[in-house]
């Protein structure tokens, strides 16, 4: 599974509702929440969390949520299809991640 770091500016849009999933992403620095839908009531979420909808990832379906950089941040970004790979390599995993949108 390849992670690539990224810098993102407080206020970014990592993605919204209805689009592709191209990426999940895990919280090195900084803050991230769901705007726009029920996931929002979770709050933010910080270092060490991995935010990302596993369902869209894995089956090609849109996403539900938009997420939002709440302040300046850093991510380990991971693309859909290195998920796909990782998580086919270790079944296990596709069990207990299978209906997630994030994990703290």
């Amino acid at each position: 599974m390849i992670l690539k770091e990224q810098e993102v500016p407080e206020k970014t849009i990592l993605w919204k509702s209805g689009s592709k999933a191209e990426f999940g992403f895990l919280v090195v620095k900084g803050a991230f929440k769901f705007t726009s839908c029920k996931e929002a009531e979770h709050g933010n979420f910080e270092k060490g969390a991995f935010i990302g909808e596993v369902n869209a990832m894995l089956n090609n379906e849109p996403l539900t949520t938009t997420v939002k950089a709440a302040t300046d941040g850093v991510i380990y970004v991971v693309k859909t299809e290195d998920f796909q790979g990782f998580l086919a390599k270790n079944p296990g995993l596709l069990v207990l991640f299978k209906d997630m949108k994030f994990f703290e």
